[in-house]
């Protein structure tokens, strides 16, 4: 049951960030480019990370919780400088 809320969660991320009011609607955001990159793996590759990346940032790691994580990293930074 945990899974499927998990999976519910993660599809209704994707369907906002692409701009999606149906799961059978079609994106108004973030379109994927009609161009020759539609066979590139690679740019599926960017494509795809891209918007795990946003769904991530906005409704996983909350901006508090990551401006936390990044002062943290800059203060450890800071002092192995220093030694």
């Amino acid at each position: 049951m945990f899974l499927w809320a998990v999976k519910a969660r993660i599809v209704a991320s994707a369907m906002k960030i692409l701009g999606m009011v149906e799961i059978d609607g079609v994106p108004t955001l973030h379109h994927y480019p009609r161009d020759d990159s539609r066979h590139d793996k690679m740019a599926k590759s960017i494509y795809l990370r891209n918007i795990a990346s946003q769904i991530v940032d906005l409704f996983i790691v909350d901006e508090k919780s990551y401006n936390s994580i990044i002062d943290q990293a800059l203060e450890d930074h800071d002092f192995h400088q220093a030694r």
